[in-house]
């Protein structure tokens, strides 16, 4: 097979990733790749040669019985996501084949489910966007054919067709699609199925039938925004809803702004198998309602019970200044040493208390061994800016402890940045206030990772290797 040829038959992902390669390698190369990027722009593939292409992309990704492993589904979902863009590009001019070709896609889905080994889940997030777009085009074509199909009847055939749960969405955002009349009859449609699966249902096993029909009927209530078509999904099969349950219908009901069912959800004796989720969908409907002052009380509360940065974040959001400062007052007569080093460090800085989270910095520092990178640098920033050198050191020390401890070469350039600042550090003759200096600090280093050599070249420092 000819070089042509065999380019051909890649998909377009991998040609990409041949480019992208090649690219960097030679100056001569570069300039011609660029030169066809140039002319690619300036003479785009004209619309009578896409749609034939598209046809045959879209019967082989649909007809081939090839099985696709774990290491290639991620290259196969990208292939199948390039093929969505460009008939989306298509369906600005010919909306009508672009929606057949997007048929064509989602009535065999089943077949490709079957042959990828969709571990990570990105085959099914492509046909998740299949569905989008399906869609976004179908509405189009609507808006300019309005008789070019059967809009229900089209959507329920991909509905009924959703053995892999990749259509779940389908309903839930048909109203783009579908008349508000339209909908109401699929879930009269939906309910009807429901109740006669209910009656005829015998034995105490699971009423897949009638549960099938609530899913729908909750999926056209989310299209519709009904609350008491929502209610009622929920409701014909279990009339005391659980705490699980229970959040749904508040979720819904705040996601519409249908606060007075909120309530009435919010006030059933079950939730007592979940006060916490209860308190936190109450904050919610507390904020919508403009009810701040209880909601100030309710997150307080909940940082007193439970005391951490999330909930100390969650009222400082609405208390105001004299609040703050009260709490403030109370966190740190409150501050004890058995407590969290870490999460006490970061409350003491979210509440500007520099000096007394660099106080408790040093007097911790052993118990912050490892302590993860991103939060060191957090607090060195805030200790450099407030001149808290001790501080600073600890920090740089804890940081360079861990690179070296970890052998992580590919940081070694950061490690002789932290060895060079603290080098500089020691020239301000800091109180080390029974710390090592910085002489016995690197006496220490140069003992324990002697064999480190590329670090110590990176720091321009030596490494004094004793004989062994």
């Amino acid at each position: 097979m000819s070089i042509v040829k065999q380019l051909r038959a890649m998909p377009t992902p991998a040609l990409i990733a041949l480019v992208d390669d090649l690219y960097g390698r030679n100056a001569d190369i570069d300039k011609t790749i660029e030169k066809h990027l140039g002319q690619q722009r300036d003479a785009p593939e004209p619309l009578p040669n896409l749609l034939p292409y598209l046809q045959r992309q879209v019967s082989q990704v649909t007809s081939s019985h090839e099985f696709i492993d774990y290491h290639i589904a991620p290259s196969f979902a990208q292939r199948l996501e390039q093929l969505l863009v460009d008939i989306c590009e298509l369906a600005d001019a010919d909306a009508d084949q672009a929606l057949a070709l997007l048929d064509q896609l989602l009535e065999r889905h089943s077949d490709m489910v079957e042959r990828v080994d969709d571990s990570d889940g990105c085959l099914g997030e492509v046909l998740g966007t299949a569905v989008e777009f399906w869609l976004e085009v179908a509405s189009n074509l609507r808006r300019q054919q309005p008789q070019a199909r059967d809009w229900v009847a089209a959507v329920c055939a991909l509905y009924d067709n959703n053995d892999y749960g990749c259509f779940d969405d389908l309903l839930r955002f048909s109203h783009t699609l579908l008349t508000p009349q339209e909908l109401h009859s699929l879930a009269a449609g939906f309910t009807q199925t429901a109740r006669s699966a209910i009656a005829t249902h015998k034995g105490d096993d699971y009423n897949h039938q009638a549960a099938d029909a609530c899913i729908g009927l909750r999926s056209v209530a989310e299209a519709l925004g009904d609350i008491d078509l929502y209610e009622q999904a929920i409701l014909l099969t279990n009339p005391q809803p659980n705490p699980l349950q229970l959040q749904q219908l508040v979720e819904f009901a705040l996601r519409i702004n249908a606060l007075e069912q909120a309530e009435h959800w919010l006030q059933q004796p079950q939730w007592q198998a979940d006060l916490r989720r209860k308190t936190q969908l109450h904050n919610q409907l507390l904020k919508l309602q403009g009810n701040l002052d209880q909601l100030k009380h309710n997150l307080l509360q909940t940082y007193q019970q439970s005391p951490s940065l999330f909930n100390l974040e969650a009222y400082w959001e609405y208390a105001d200044p004299a609040e703050r400062q009260a709490l403030s007052q109370q966190i740190k007569q409150q501050l004890s040493a058995e407590s969290d080093p870490s999460a006490t460090i970061q409350t003491l800085l979210f509440i500007d208390a520099v000096d007394l989270a660099a106080e408790h910095l040093i007097a911790q520092h052993a118990r912050l061994q490892g302590c993860w990178y991103g939060t060191l640098l957090n607090w060195l920033e805030h200790f450099e800016i407030a001149g808290q050198t001790l501080a600073s050191i600890v920090c740089y020390r804890l940081l360079l402890n861990d690179l070296l401890d970890r052998g992580y070469s590919k940081a070694y350039h950061h490690g002789a940045r932290y060895f060079r600042d603290l080098l500089e550090l020691d020239k301000t003759q800091p109180d080390y206030r029974g710390l090592e200096n910085a002489q016995c600090y690197i006496a220490t280093l140069q003992s324990k990772h002697w064999r480190k050599r590329s670090f110590w070249e990176a720091a321009g420092h030596p490494n004094k290797a004793l004989a062994r």
